[in-house]
């Protein structure tokens, strides 16, 4: 997916706090960043591990890419200067509807968010993506289409393709459309084509396709939106459990693997030179 995108918008990657530094290899030419859903202040995992934001933006365009706090894990947004100026590009997970109080007021809460960061911020133009967990009818609905309507923005998407879906349950009976591109008017004037890859096999989720041109600082530029598992297999080791002879055995492995490390006589001169510096201060 990277290979045919400038932008890849992520929701539930799964990842622990630990493990964003995970999008930065996802792919040898892009970037990451992005928040994660779990807390991890206790000894016990707490919070959706599914769940957690992240976008990912080619290496190439770092020097025109920032990244927008949002301290929500359910929203990543970066800022990238583009050639029609400052967009604001935003990458949402909204809540789903357990039919109950809660659930509807994390959804509006996520909705104010969402415009109150828009409004804090210096972009005109929008690129609001993700997987937003509602579709005509359902009880969320009039929070969605009120969010539309307060940042003035255009359902891509919807506008350009008919009969489709981007959620398929496992066994295949029941589908929907919740994933949608939500930009400016000024940069939905620009879409040179709008997707859903049904080929493309990640999970329940299809992939939304967004081409765009005379926006990129070399021309067209390719969004991709999709709800996938970041590829991560991590072991956490608890060294309050490690026995002696384990402990040990990891000091001898330790010790052996650093031996095989080639340290320079200039960096060592370095490393000399700097502790003399603090010990003369």
């Amino acid at each position: 997916m990277c290979d045919c995108s400038d932008f890849v918008f992520l929701q539930e990657h799964w990842l622990l706090p630990n493990e964003l530094d995970k999008l930065n290899s996802t792919h040898v030419d892009f970037y990451g960043v992005g928040y994660s859903a779990v807390e991890l202040t206790n000894d016990i995992l707490v919070g959706r591990p599914y769940g957690g934001t992240g976008i990912l933006y080619r290496k190439c365009l770092a020097h025109y890419i920032r990244t927008v706090d949002t301290y929500d894990p359910r929203i990543t947004a970066i800022s990238f200067e583009s050639k029609i100026g400052l967009i604001l590009m935003i990458c949402v997970y909204m809540p789903t509807d357990y039919g109950s109080h809660d659930s509807y007021e994390q959804y509006a809460d996520t909705c104010a968010k969402i415009v109150a960061l828009y409004e804090d911020f210096e972009a005109v133009n929008v690129v609001l993506c993700g997987d937003f967990n509602c579709r005509p009818g359902s009880r969320f609905y009039s929070l969605y289409t009120d969010l539309i309507f307060n940042l003035n923005l255009v359902e891509s998407d919807a506008s350009r393709l008919t009969d489709s879906f981007t959620y398929c349950n496992d066994s295949g009976t029941v589908t929907s459309w919740i994933d949608h591109f939500l930009c400016s008017k000024k940069i939905d004037q620009l879409i040179d084509n709008v997707d859903i890859l049904y080929n493309y096999i990640s999970s329940d989720h299809k992939p939304l396709l967004l081409l765009l041109s005379d926006v990129g600082v070399s021309g067209t530029l390719t969004l991709t939106c999709d709800e996938q598992v970041a590829s991560v297999e991590t072991f956490l080791t608890d060294w309050k459990h490690c026995d002696d002879i384990s402990l040990r055995h990891y000091r001898y492995v330790l010790d052996n693997e650093l031996s095989r490390i080639d340290v320079t006589k200039e960096l060592l001169d370095l490393q000399c030179s700097h502790v003399l510096h603090v010990l003369t201060n």
